[in-house]
């Protein structure tokens, strides 16, 4: 499976073995790294989401009353809005220049020290996590290798700007101080009351959804 194929796959739901039932999922669903679709991004986003819910459903793997008061209603125009004046344009779609810009806002508006972990697990560790790769391996592995449990530190944002990715952090793992690049996408601030966490928040809603 290549990269971006993983990418697609790495925030669908995971359930447990005896959970598993077949699902149509949409392919227009705007997750990770998708490739752009084409069209209006916000409709895309709409009728995938209605068409997974659905689905969800139907299958008595999703209480839509209980999802709403939980999580409550994101406010799209107002997210929009939010995002027009980080860009400094009204087109939001997630591109190089767009990306760029971004770029400039975190590195002026971040708070250092910024702590991080991951949003799921990483690439590398599904096979350990959810297929037949050796539990004492990836024990091993970690010892080298970032893993979506550790805690980082933010040091700086690269210069470099991912196709695929996004935007690229510099982060010291705090355990051992092993420095790592990482794909700002794939992380979250540990703190919730941080001005940081929605700083980086409203950076992976906009990455996700406007590819």
């Amino acid at each position: 499976m290549s990269k971006s194929d993983q990418k697609n796959h790495k925030r669908q739901p995971q359930l447990a073995p005896e959970d598993i039932q077949p699902i149509q999922i949409d392919e227009t669903i705007l997750t990770g790294s998708t490739n752009r679709s084409k069209g209006n991004p916000q409709q895309h986003l709409m009728l995938s989401m209605e068409n997974v819910l659905e689905q969800m459903e139907t299958l008595g793997l999703l209480d839509p009353e209980k999802l709403m008061q939980e999580f409550g209603e994101v406010d799209r125009e107002e997210f929009e809005d939010r995002i027009k004046t980080i860009l400094k344009t009204q087109i939001i779609e997630v591109d190089e220049p767009n990306l760029n810009r971004y770029l400039q806002y975190l590195k002026k508006n971040i708070q250092k020290p910024c702590y991080l972990t991951g949003t799921e697990e990483f690439l590398w560790e599904e096979d350990y996590l959810f297929g037949e790769g050796s539990q004492k391996k990836y024990e091993n592995l970690k010892k080298t290798q970032p893993s979506y449990t550790d805690v980082f530190t933010l040091v700086k944002f690269s210069e470099t700007l991912s196709d695929v990715d996004g935007l690229l952090v510099e982060v010291q793992r705090v355990s051992d101080k092993k420095m790592f690049v990482l794909p700002l996408a794939d992380l979250e601030v540990t703190d919730e009351n941080s001005p940081n966490y929605k700083l980086i928040e409203d950076y992976l809603m906009w990455f996700l959804n406007y590819m």
